[in-house]
């Protein structure tokens, strides 16, 4: 895998979109989007700069591998992507359940809303 593909797939894991990506290198999309597709040399500068927007390092975008990646994931270990699990009380867990609903019932009433204006 090249390294524009590698960079455009932990891109993706991240949940960034290029715009993203090019705002914080600070140059255009489509010259970021040369990147990810290979058609334009990675500096060494450059690729720090895309590992600190990524939250990761250069050497960690190098030997990057989807394949382990995704294998790890489906086991439950998610490595680097720092996943945590939160543990709620059951006090916790009601209020938030009542949030949910409360959020249900926004959303229902603007739906509601809307149809008078269609």
């Amino acid at each position: 895998m090249l390294i524009g593909e590698k960079i455009r797939k932990l891109r993706e894991l991240k949940g960034y979109d290029q715009h993203y990506m090019a705002s914080v290198l600070g140059i255009d999309q489509s010259n970021y989007s040369r990147i990810e597709s290979d058609t334009t040399s990675v500096s060494e500068d450059r690729l720090q700069k895309i590992a600190n927007a990524l939250n990761v390092t250069p050497d960690y975008i190098k030997r990057f591998d989807d394949k382990i990646v995704f294998e790890n994931c489906s086991q439950g270990n998610f490595g680097a992507f720092n996943v945590q699990h939160y543990h709620l009380s059951e006090n916790e867990k009601d209020t938030y359940e009542k949030l949910l609903s409360a959020k249900d019932d926004i959303i229902h009433l603007l739906r509601e809303q809307l149809k008078k204006y269609e």
